[in-house]
């Protein structure tokens, strides 16, 4: 478990979750709406936005530690999305893909100079 929490509304019930292992269950239990809202606030929250909901010390800035950002998880809820042929399927695979690609330009330019950082395998593919 990585340490980072968040209250979350699971139909009438209200239960603590933990980022990437929430994200994964969603996934494997075909939630996977619940999934793609949650990648999407985990990123946000990593750009900075609503940071202490998902429990983050701090966001992506190249002045502090880095953040987890769990992309394993991310490319299992989009695996899962393309393998349906209905139209919120894919539109949720689109927002999903938007906004990773989002962050990865985001961190492109935190870390503007990291010599490591290779922007042709960074790009996600909406295919």
């Amino acid at each position: 478990s990585s340490g980072y929490q968040r209250r979350v509304r699971l139909g009438t019930e209200e239960c603590r979750e933990v980022d990437r292992s929430t994200i994964r269950l969603c996934a494997q239990y075909d939630s996977l709406q619940l999934a793609v809202k949650l990648a999407i606030g985990y990123l946000g929250a990593v750009a900075g936005r609503e940071t202490k909901d998902y429990g983050l010390h701090n966001s992506l800035q190249s002045n502090l530690p880095s953040v987890y950002v769990p992309y394993t998880a991310f490319d299992q809820v989009l695996l899962q999305l393309k393998q349906k042929s209905d139209k919120t399927s894919a539109e949720l695979y689109k927002d999903l893909v938007d906004e990773i690609n989002e962050h990865l330009e985001l961190l492109e330019g935190v870390s503007a100079g990291n010599e490591y950082l290779n922007r042709e395998r960074l790009l996600y593919s909406q295919t």
